[in-house]
């Protein structure tokens, strides 16, 4: 692999960080998320929580926001992100 290709490869994976001011992932979008204390956790983003799983998100009904699931406690929210980047395929 020579200079070039390795630094296209470098700009491919690294991707860009996008405000939650500017953009929403796209609904069920598994994405690498950003909170304000600058942790990176992988979760997805839902448009309607109570969509995902009626039981765990019962009061969240047509709200949006980031979770995931663990499997000793189920789902749940996270809060404080504030950017978000897409995973390159």
């Amino acid at each position: 692999m020579n200079f070039d290709e390795a630094k296209e490869l470098i700009e491919y994976k690294t991707g860009v960080w996008i405000k939650l001011d500017d953009d929403i992932p796209k609904d069920r979008e598994k994405v690498l998320a950003r909170t304000e204390d600058r942790l990176i956790y992988l979760l997805n983003y839902s448009t309607d929580l109570y969509k995902v799983d009626e039981y765990d998100f019962c009061n969240e009904k047509s709200k949006s926001g980031f979770y995931d699931y663990d499997s000793e406690f189920g789902y749940y929210t996270m809060s404080g992100i504030v950017e978000f980047m897409h995973i390159p395929e």
